[in-house]
């Protein structure tokens, strides 16, 4: 018994012994053969990539077995180069390597079962690999280096094709692709588009960008649900009236400006016609299911036709010449509205728009933005560049993330102090001087406060998200507030009184940081911020450099402006009396003696940096004073120097001009470029000669009428809208009122002495006062809604004459002005231009954006220097082949719908 006893656990211990050897040396062997059957693939991106696909770790051996199962693989933008390796999946369906480094494609030829494959954007030329690929349905090639398309000969289960930005010879193959339902071939040369005549199947055609100027081939793809033809050279559309079936049509940047074609597509849901000639939208009425509509950079005034739109969600009309917003009123599902850059004053028709969440109205001419009360789904909102001072409205808006406020005329802030949730403030060019409303606005990662009248940034203090920050031409001089703002890249702070910098040495993920023109002496603090691109320093009386020299040899790539400044404590504004000494010939520390500062009789302080001309009282003496581009808003320093007669103060702060009132010898007053609304102080100035005030936002202008020794005026940049003060002012030769809001000239009638007159981007219709106006050398009338220009006919004096942007057809009555040497008539309805035969000296000529088929005459001008004819329907290029062997130093806008047989080729050129 005790041996028996002995003998089972012996036994037993035997049996475990044999099976722990045999279970070892099956693992072994498992282990030699998975290593032996795994797959090599030499592109570390490309094996990553595979390897998450398998869900394996960073270093496992790829099996080939767990290879040849995978169906998928997202590799796009991984970087790869190489893609030997990968030809093992051989049950790829699937297969997405688009923006790679790709130009070999051979491994792809195992991969027969593939039946989608999205190569876009790579370095392919050699697409013949892809021959083998016969089970492929949905292909893209897009963007890569690809002539040659035979290899797609056998593909004839392709349903979907995108060949787009490839430099592809012969495109002819495509015609035999019956069965294509979408091809996308955009950014190729096409010369014949009967080769897409046939492709009855298509749903989808993209040729945007492919020198199209006749899509007549076109008219029997009536299956097609979406086409894409935008920047051609297109001006008919006729053919689109049979597509009936359309969806999506995008023709953006063509010469259109006839668009009833498209008013029987009533199945369109999106339609794109930005950056065209389209003045008439009348018939779009009808298109009541477009949900996205674009009408940018056109001329349309009038919006009637998009009443009834009512199921529009996206709606963009920038750069028009809008004023009337009623129509909008009942596009009641509207999520997306632009429009910028039009003439509206009157916001009333959006104060029901109550679905809209992006809203972008800068640009324009509002000051009451009370209508907007109600639209508080809105999250980015745009009124930069309009006249608004009041905000109150803003404080229910508090679902807004971004808004943008700057050049307006906005001094109180308070209704933003809730606007919890914005990202990015924009409130640069205003009058704001208590920045307290923003410091609970602690989301920031942008804030623009530049140009404004700010002291104190201690609300700044909590805003630690910001990554960006402009505060230049300010008054701040203590930046301790930025201490926290650990992460901030962007940081302006240039032309404002800072000194002690120290409060930026731990901004260490400071990218761009521009300090010039402050006072600062002690520029070590940045030396410790190393992520630095560029850094200006200039304009500060920096004592020691060596700083900046070792940040240099850290960081030997960094963009520096290091011009130092002089400061000097004479006069309270250290800018100011560094300017007044040097004109004395004094030096850095020398004291200003009252003597010779009362002597000085010209001062010119170009871009100084100075904010108080405090000490200037008693420059008595002075008769020129140039004080351009600084940051001066109070002129009483200025009232006693009765002796001048030129003042040049344009690009400041102004806005009160009561201390000039009495400068009554001033022959010359340049105010250009400030925040001006009342002009009356200089009604008794009757000596001047020459006044500008462009870039204000004067309205009245009743003040000028007695100023009768005008010579020279400008008003352009305002918001004048009556110019009867300016018919008593017989003596001016030049007279600038370019971008006001003017429809009626009949003033300018009796001012026969004008030898150069600018009404640029205004309302003008009625050109007749002109007529008399036979001095005029040059005129300037773009962007109007001028179409007659008969009254032009005798202005035969004419040397330059711009209308670019008008409705002008018939230009016979230019057919006398012989004497022209730069004539702009682009972005018209131009059809014959031999009127202009004559004009032999011609230097610059530009008629781009027409409807001109022939170009003939230009041959003969031979003088010229500038020729710009492009997006223009041009049916024989000879003469400018002939033009440009003649003047091979001409500037020239090539067409983009020919290509030129002159040497250089086309391709080297």
């Amino acid at each position: 018994m005790l041996k028996q006893r002995g003998f089972l656990p012996e036994t037993l211990m035997k049996n475990y012994c044999l099976n722990y050897c045999l279970m070892f040396i099956i693992l072994i062997a498992f282990l030699i053969y998975s290593s032996s059957h795994a797959v090599t693939i030499p592109d570390a991106n490309l094996a990553a990539a595979v390897r998450e696909a398998l869900d394996l770790g960073p270093t496992d051996p790829i099996p080939q077995k767990e290879l040849e199962k995978l169906e998928s693989l997202d590799a796009k933008e991984r970087h790869i180069k190489d893609l030997t390796g990968l030809g093992e999946a051989t049950g790829l369906t699937i297969l997405e390597l688009q923006g790679n480094q790709i130009s070999n494609i051979k491994p792809l030829t195992k991969l027969a079962q593939l039946t989608e494959l999205n190569l876009t954007n790579n370095q392919i030329s050699d697409i013949t690999p892809l021959a083998e690929l016969t089970k492929l349905t949905e292909l893209w090639c897009s963007k890569n280096q690809i002539r040659d398309i035979k290899p797609f000969t056998g593909l004839t289960q392709l349903t979907h094709l995108f060949l787009g930005n490839n430099p592809i010879n012969d495109l002819t193959l495509l015609a035999g692709m019956k069965q294509l339902r979408e091809l996308g071939i955009g950014g190729n040369p096409i010369n014949d588009l009967t080769i897409f005549s046939g492709l009855t199947e298509l749903r989808v055609l993209s040729l945007w960008e492919s020198q199209i100027s006749d899509i007549t081939p076109l008219t029997g793809l009536t299956e097609l649900t979406e086409l894409f033809l935008m920047k051609n050279s297109i001006s008919d559309i006729t053919p689109l009236a049979e597509f009936t079936k359309l969806e999506k049509l995008y023709i953006t940047d063509n010469q259109i400006n006839d668009i009833n074609p498209l008013a029987g597509l009533t199945e369109l849901t999106t339609l794109w016609l930005d950056d065209n000639q389209i003045s008439d939208i009348t018939p779009l009425a009808g298109l009541t299911q477009l949900t996205d509509l674009t009408l940018m950079d056109n001329q349309v005034s009038d919006i009637t036709s998009l009443s009834g739109l009512v199921k529009l969600t996206w709606l963009r009309l920038w750069n028009n010449q809008i004023s009337d917003l009623t129509p909008l009123a009942n596009l009641k599902q509207l999520a997306t509205l632009w429009l910028l850059n039009n003439r509206i004053s009157d916001i009333t028709p959006l104060a029901d728009l109550t679905q809209l969440t992006l809203l972008n109205l800068a640009g324009n001419q509002i000051q009451d933005i009370a209508p907007l009360t109600g639209l508080t789904q809105l999250t980015y909102l745009s009124l930069s560049g309009n006249q608004i001072k009041d905000i109150k409205t803003l404080s229910r808006l508090t679902q807004l993330t971004s808004l943008s406020l700057d050049d307006n005329g906005i001094r109180d802030i308070k209704p933003i102090d809730g606007l919890i949730q914005l990202r990015s403030l924009l409130l640069s060019g205003n009058k704001i001087d208590n920045i307290s409303p923003i410091a609970g606005l602690t989301d920031l990662t942008q804030l623009w406060l530049s140009s404004n009248q700010i002291n104190d940034i201690k609300p700044l203090t909590g805003l630690t998200q910001l990554t960006e920050l402009s505060m230049y031409g300010n008054q701040i001089s203590d930046i301790t507030p930025l201490t926290n703002l650990t992460q901030l890249t962007k940081l302006w702070l240039f032309q404002n009184q800072i000194s002690d910098i120290e409060p930026l040495s731990g901004l260490t993920e400071l990218k761009d940081l521009s300090l010039w023109n402050n006072q600062i002496k002690d520029i070590s603090p940045v030396e410790n911020l190393t992520s630095l691109t560029r850094l200006s320093v200039k304009g500060n009386p920096i004592q020691d450099m060596k700083p900046l020299q070792r940040l240099l040899t850290r960081l030997p790539n960094l963009r520096l402006d290091i011009q130092v400044g002089t400061p000097d404590p004479t006069i309270p504004d250290a800018n100011l009396a560094n300017v007044v000494r040097q004109a004395l010939g004094l030096g850095r520390n020398d004291t200003v003696p009252p003597e010779k500062l009362a002597a000085l009789e010209q001062l010119h302080a170009y871009n100084r940096n100075i904010k108080d001309l405090t000490g200037l009282e008693k420059a008595t003496g002075l008769i020129t004073l140039q004080l351009r581009k600084n940051q001066i808003n109070d002129l009483t320093p200025l009232s006693g120097l009765t002796k001048l007669t030129g003042l040049y103060l344009k690009e400041n702060q102004i806005s009160d001009l009561t201390p000039l009132s009495g400068l009554t010898e001033l022959t010359e007053l340049s105010l250009g470029g400030n925040q001006i609304s009342d002009i009356k102080p200089i009604a008794n100035l009757t000596q001047l000669r020459k006044l500008w005030l462009w870039g204000n936002q004067i309205s009245d202008i009743m003040s000028i009428g007695g100023l009768t020794q005008l010579s020279e005026l400008w008003l352009s940049n305002n918001q004048i809208t009556d110019i009867k003060p300016i018919a008593n002012l017989t003596q001016l030769t030049k007279l600038r009122l370019h971008r006001n809001q003017i429809d009626d000239i009949t003033p300018l009638t009796g001012l026969v002495s004008l030898v150069e007159l600018n009404i640029g981007g205004n309302l003008i219709s009625d050109t007749e006062p002109i007529s008399g106006l036979t001095r005029l050398t040059e005129l300037w009338a773009w962007q109007n809604q001028i179409s007659d220009i008969k009254p032009f006919t005798d202005l035969t004096l004419l040397t330059k004459l711009v209308i670019w942007g008008n409705k002008i057809s018939d230009i016979s009555p230019l057919i006398n002005l012989t004497r022209l040497i730069e004539l702009g008539l682009g972005n018209n309805q131009i059809q014959d231009i031999s009127p202009i035969a004559g004009a032999t000296q011609l230097s610059v000529l530009h008629v781009d954006r027409n409807l001109i088929n022939d170009i003939s005459q230009i041959e003969q001008f031979k003088s010229l220097t500038s020729l710009k004819v492009r997006q223009n329907p041009i049916q024989d290029m000879e003469p400018l082949e002939k033009l440009l062997e003649q003047l091979p130093d001409l500037e020239l806008d090539i067409p983009a719908s020919v290509e030129l047989n002159i040497q250089p080729p086309p391709a080297n050129r």
